[in-house]
């Protein structure tokens, strides 16, 4: 009895080893491979057809999210970031449901801005003034604006920052209704590296006769820019001291067919 039992429990110790050999060569189910997330890039297209000069707003375009090796094959290889804010204008003509390139779009500090935005045979022509001279709320690209001239038949203006006496002075509008092309702003510091003013520089668009016009003003006169109020005729704009102080009345000196206020 004591064999059988024996030979019992070897046949079972072989079977469990060979079951452990077989289950030993089974091939172990690997963990699922994860698959890595492709990056995606943003990309602007257009709504509409764009012209050329056309200004760039958030209703022009809209934006979706485009795999990587989807971009690349466009020529992109990172997010298309859009200034809409900086006012980019349009280089060329895009048909709609077309991609944006950074290259389609110029902006004010691009170098190449003013020879873009300027018609052919105008001039642009640089004028610098304090911002506290420009009147009439924000003054922007593409803003018109008329050129005032504060003068005095008694001091050149240009030179003098204070007004000496009365007699003579007059604000005169010297062009109207002129496109700018540009403006930037800059912080004036004094010795002790403090704010005192700030200072506008503004490129306007100008025709030849306008560029001699304006380049006698400043040598003559305060200049000062007005955002321009449509159908505002001259006169309107214009004034003297006699405006302005009711003890004070120009004489109108006639001689023959023309008028000399003094």
């Amino acid at each position: 009895m004591n064999i059988k039992l024996v030979s019992v429990f070897a046949v079972i110790a072989i079977g469990v080893g060979v079951y452990g050999v077989i289950g030993q060569k089974q091939p172990q189910p690997h963990p699922e491979t994860q698959v890595k997330e492709e990056k995606k890039l943003t990309v602007y297209l257009t709504k509409s057809d764009l012209k050329k000069g056309h200004v760039l707003t958030r209703s022009d375009v809209y934006l979706e999210k485009w795999p990587e090796s989807k971009a690349n094959k466009y020529g992109l290889d990172d997010n298309l970031v859009v200034n809409f804010s900086g006012r980019p204008l349009v280089r060329r003509d895009i048909n709609s449901d077309k991609l944006l390139y950074r290259d389609s779009l110029i902006y004010q500090q691009d170098p190449e801005y003013v020879d873009f935005v300027v018609k052919p045979g105008l001039i642009p022509f640089p004028i610098e003034t304090n911002s506290d001279a420009i009147v009439g709320g924000v003054i922007h690209a593409n803003s018109k604006v008329d050129i005032l001239a504060l003068a005095s038949t008694s001091q050149n203006l240009a030179n003098d920052h204070s007004v000496n006496t009365y007699k003579g002075v007059s604000l005169t509008p010297v062009l109207m209704n002129i496109k700018v092309l540009k403006l930037t702003t800059e912080k004036v510091k004094n010795k002790d590296q403090r704010v005192n003013h700030e200072k506008t520089a503004l490129i306007l668009e100008l025709t030849p006769k306008e560029v001699a016009t304006l380049t006698i003003a400043k040598r003559i006169a305060q200049i000062e820019v007005h955002l321009a109020v449509k159908n505002a005729t001259a006169k309107q704009l214009s004034a003297n001291a006699g405006d302005v102080l009711e003890s004070y009345h120009a004489v109108t000196e006639f001689r023959a067919a023309s008028a000399i206020v003094k």
